[in-house]
């Protein structure tokens, strides 16, 4: 059987009539296919730095991303360019509509300041980010180096009327009684500060959340620098093992909600953690126990918020039982800070006032105090 074909011819008219229906169904298609999978809901995940909304507006800049096919084929991880803080963006489809940000944050562990920058670093020491000062916080650098000048003028003054009694005992035969001990042992009652069992402070502990720290979520670190530091360029630190101390401490202060405002290295890379605007030195020495150091600080600073002064952790080892807090000058505590910090060129120690054994005095307030120790348990010793 012979089969027969009939061709159809298509006039002017008609073939114009067919492109139309083809591209308005093209375009009905496409119109579907950008409504159906319109972004309209978004989740944000790591996050610390920038609140949802900044995410949304870093990540999803694109046209493509308003779609959930074409930003799962085309903007499923994103370099996050020019963003302080963040490295990356990974973007996760959770439904037709819904879409969900990865941030991945840069690994900052502390920052070190260069004039009125703060240069950031992660964990192997590389400066990754750079963050000019603003107004507020310059004037505050500035408060804090007229506020050494003034301590330290109070503190040659108060030496120099003790050198002044000193010689008139001297001369005379008599030793001179302080008439104001009463007044100056009232305002830090040392025999208020407990300590507690570093067992019972934990993540979920009231006495761990119970002091916060007023500064950034990282550290300034003093004490690690050997020269200049850079943007883009590896800190010279005097020890490349230092960075792994850093990151020890970020994470554990972390824990116990206890960020310091600086963490401190000396020339041997002893550790010092500041706190309370430079009031209180929490003296971990070298990096050893490091952990238990610091569970016994996190236990300690909600009852340090009325004192100055250091507390002393440097000899602890496994088998103590006695922590020691000395008070000290606030000059005194400020000048090792400003000292670590190229602020000062003055030699400290020059200008410290004097202290006998443990007992360290506080200018006017606490001169003459002793050291006062405490066990684990939280008992004063003798």
């Amino acid at each position: 059987m012979r089969r027969t074909y009939r061709r159809i011819q298509l006039t002017k008219e008609g073939k114009k009539a067919a492109a139309c229906i083809a591209a308005g169904a093209a375009l009905l298609a496409l119109l579907l296919f950008f409504l159906l999978f319109r972004v309209t809901s978004v989740e944000v995940v790591g996050s610390t730095k920038y609140t949802d909304e900044e995410i949304k507006g870093y990540a999803l800049e694109s046209p493509l991303t308003s779609n959930t096919v074409l930003a799962m084929t085309f903007k499923s991880h994103m370099e996050a360019d020019n963003i302080p803080f963040v490295e990356s963006f990974d973007l996760e489809r959770l439904s037709r509509q819904k879409l969900r940000i990865h941030v991945n944050e840069k690994k900052i562990i502390g920052y070190i300041v260069e004039g009125t920058d703060k240069l950031y670093f992660d964990k192997d020491g590389l400066v990754v980010e750079l963050v000019s000062m603003d107004e507020e916080e310059i004037a505050q650098m500035e408060s804090e180096q007229t506020q050494l000048e003034e301590l330290k003028q109070q503190a040659e003054a108060e030496e120099a009327l003790q050198r002044a009694k000193e010689a008139e005992a001297a001369l005379t035969g008599h030793v001179q009684e302080e008439e104001d001990d009463g007044e100056e042992g009232e305002s830090q009652p040392v025999q208020e500060v407990q300590m507690i069992q570093a067992e019972e402070v934990n993540q979920g502990n009231e006495n761990a959340t119970e002091f916060h720290a007023a500064v950034t979520d990282v550290p300034r670190v003093l004490g690690i620098t050997e020269g200049s530091v850079s943007l883009g360029e590896k800190i010279d630190a005097v020890d490349q093992g230092v960075f792994n101390t850093v990151l020890g401490i970020t994470r554990m202060v972390e824990k116990y909600g206890i960020l310091p405002e600086i963490v401190l290295f000396n020339e041997n890379l002893e550790i010092t953690l500041v706190y309370q605007e430079g009031n209180i030195h929490c003296e971990l020495g070298k990096d050893t126990l490091l952990e238990e150091k610091i569970t016994r600080v996190a236990a300690i600073m909600p009852k340090m918020k009325e004192y100055t002064g250091i507390l002393h952790l440097e000899d602890y080892t496994e088998d103590t039982t006695n922590i020691i807090f000395s008070k000290e000058s606030l000059y005194t505590l400020k000048s090792r800070i400003a000292e670590a910090g190229g602020m000062d060129e003055s030699d400290p120690a020059e200008y410290d006032v004097p202290t006998e054994g443990d007992a360290a005095q506080t200018g006017d307030d606490s001169q003459g105090t002793e050291g006062n120790s405490y066990d684990t348990a939280g008992n004063p010793t003798e």
